[in-house]
């Protein structure tokens, strides 16, 4: 058993790049939105650690996940259905 710190912060970090690209990309794809990107990471802090610590711990995770007992599955399970709101929120119009 081991613990899945690295694996719950590397779906934390996915869920929020993903949240933000929902959002971004709603009207397409273009030059500003890699602006926005380069912003978000400058002027957000949260955001930024978020991904740091997601990129930080993922080659961790393979083992991390090779080898999940019951208690790790439902905590993981638990910490994705947190995550859901963020996602569903990005799909709501502004």
């Amino acid at each position: 058993m081991t613990d899945i710190k690295e694996t719950k912060e590397v779906v934390s970090g996915v869920v929020v790049l993903s949240a933000f690209l929902i959002k971004q990309f709603r009207d397409g794809v273009g030059i500003d939105d890699a602006v926005a990107i380069i912003d978000k990471l400058k002027n957000d802090e949260g955001f930024k650690v978020v991904l740091l610590e997601a990129v930080k711990g993922v080659q961790k995770v393979p083992a991390e996940v090779s080898d999940l007992d019951t208690h790790e599955i439902l905590e993981l399970i638990l910490h994705v259905g947190q995550m859901i709101p963020t996602i569903l929120d990005a799909f709501k119009k502004d």
